[in-house]
């Protein structure tokens, strides 16, 4: 009896990530190169030239400089570069998954475009989405039962501090924060943004330099609050 290693496949699925311009002319020149690794078959102008493909919301463009143009935030789009019977495809989902796949390519270069593309989507992984995915299922069954009573626990464990009301207001606030930061953000996958990686959108500024920031201290002006009549009602009572 003899004993073999066993050929990993090439993996086909990235972390999600929030990708930009730049990050996908890097992924075109990567898919580009890899196909280059593949010699035509044949000798028509056809079979030498390499085409490329963007597709979004039923839309299709075939150079990189139309791609804003065709691109919407938040859909799904795919990638495809091609020559002859030899391609490479990319496609993303904003909510569900990014995939690639490759045809004709030998399993050395399947590898090695793999090895270069990874690290674009690792630049810009989403982290707190990659971390809720990597949860089993049944963390979400346990997270599911306990996340409503301990977010109740803890609204309630100022009472008598406060009134009952306030603390129904904690609590409503604190449940709507959970679904914000681990629903709203925690399930985003792959998405592709119309500006560069050094741009920021105005509705971007506004979220992270406005909203974001006001919430926050909202938050914490709350539960500062709330924190400090439990201390003077436990260690300086009235009389």
């Amino acid at each position: 009896m003899t004993t073999r290693s066993i050929k990993e496949p090439v993996p086909d699925k990235f972390p999600p990530a929030k990708l930009y311009l730049d990050d996908l002319e890097e992924i075109v020149t990567v898919l580009r190169e890899a196909i280059e690794t593949k010699k035509p078959t044949g000798t028509n102008p056809e079979d030498l030239q390499i085409d490329f493909a963007f597709k979004c919301t039923g839309r299709q463009c075939d150079t990189r400089e139309e791609v804003p143009n065709v691109l919407k935030a938040n859909r799904e789009f795919s990638l495809e570069i091609s020559r002859g019977w030899t391609d490479c495809k990319l496609t993303c989902h904003p909510w569900f998954y990014n995939m690639w796949r490759t045809s004709g390519l030998t399993e050395e270069n399947a590898w090695t475009a793999y090895r270069r593309l990874k690290p674009i989507f690792e630049r810009r992984k989403r982290r707190l989405s990659a971390f809720t995915r990597s949860i089993p299922f049944w963390g979400w069954i346990i997270t599911g039962l306990l996340a409503p009573l301990l977010l109740h626990f803890v609204a309630h464990t100022f009472e008598p501090k406060i009134s009952y009301r306030s603390a129904e207001w904690l609590e409503k606030l604190l449940v709507v924060t959970y679904i914000i930061v681990f629903i709203g953000s925690g399930f985003r996958h792959t998405t592709l943004s119309p500006q560069k990686s050094h741009e920021r959108s105005f509705s971007r500024t506004l979220l992270v330099e406005k909203i974001i920031p006001t919430i926050g201290l909202t938050l914490l002006g709350v539960l500062g609050t709330l924190l400090t009549q439990f201390l003077m009602h436990k260690f300086w009572p009235k009389p």
